[in-house]
């Protein structure tokens, strides 16, 4: 129904947990092939399958960059409260529409039914500028509008020549430098406090207990909130974290974000991990990061 509403030139979202998420992979590939503007908020929960999912986690990182088989760009957006989600949901949609990819809003259980106060701005309307010529929607007279599963050409035929196959695969990630350039005009990060030897790395849910904790430091921290998961912006990143030491703070067992720094970055980072389905505790974490630093 959303790759439907896509296609006809709606703007359109959908929500699901990660169980229900894995189960549109098929669907989620559709809209790189067709390069439909698709916005999906995911929320995690505890454990393969079933699992416990009336309990969270962040164990679904990974799956989310690497969503669907075959490879086509797509952007992950983690925010950490609220507020940022909000926001996250409208900058969803205008980079979907932009780029003409799908976007991920990565949340958790704790993030989704959390409730808070939220000051939240009018957005301001405005024309998106996109990536490639405007798109044309079924409907519109005078032209055939086709759409489909198979690699295709500009018109929509179905291709099977090799060097006609590796065009349409280098434009469709010729959007990715794109979507990397747009990363140097947005907040892809989030700083917090003054430069220093030692320093936390965190995302999503996990905001909220890391700055909470952060009043009780016997040291200064600068805390680093990661926000654009996909593409990961690398440079920003080791700016911040180079030549420190790296504590990474994540609510999985296979520190999956601290995989990820060290992939994009070949930055290690010391780990504290929380898998058992329950949010930090500010006091318990504080304390830990002071045995540390």
């Amino acid at each position: 129904m959303a790759l439907g509403m896509a296609y006809a030139g709606k703007r359109v979202a959908v929500g699901s947990a990660t169980g229900g998420f894995a189960l549109m992979q098929e669907a989620f590939s559709f809209a790189g092939m067709a390069e439909l503007p698709l916005v999906v908020a995911v929320s995690q929960r505890q454990a393969p399958a079933t699992g416990s999912p009336t309990h969270s986690s962040q164990s679904d990182l990974r799956f989310v960059i690497h969503a669907g088989h075959g490879e086509f760009p797509r952007i992950v957006l983690a925010p950490g409260d609220p507020t940022e989600s909000f926001k996250a949901g409208a900058e969803a949609l205008n980079l979907a529409w932009k780029f003409q990819v799908p976007v991920i809003v990565l949340l958790d259980k704790i993030l989704s039914e959390h409730m808070m106060t939220s000051d939240i701005e009018r957005l301001k309307e405005g024309k998106i500028e996109r990536f490639e010529e405007e798109r044309i929607f079924p409907g519109t007279l005078g032209v055939v509008v086709k759409t489909t599963s198979y690699e295709h050409d500009e018109e929509g035929y179905t291709i099977d020549k090799p060097e006609e196959i590796k065009k349409r695969v280098d434009k469709r990630f010729e959007k990715a430098k794109n979507i990397e350039t747009e990363m140097q005009n947005r907040e892809t990060i989030k700083v917090y406090g003054e430069e220093n030897e030692n320093v936390i790395v965190f995302f999503s849910s996990t905001k909220g207990p890391v700055l909470e904790a952060s009043k009780y430091f016997n040291k200064p921290v600068k805390l680093v909130q990661i926000v654009w998961l996909e593409p990961f912006d690398t440079e920003k990143i080791k700016k911040e974290l180079e030549n420190k030491k790296v504590i990474c703070i994540e609510g999985n067992h296979n520190a999956q974000l601290a995989s990820l720094i060290r992939e994009k970055t070949g930055i290690v980072c010391e780990s504290i991990l929380k898998y058992d389905a329950t949010p930090f505790d500010p006091m318990e974490l504080a304390e830990e990061i002071n045995n540390r630093t």
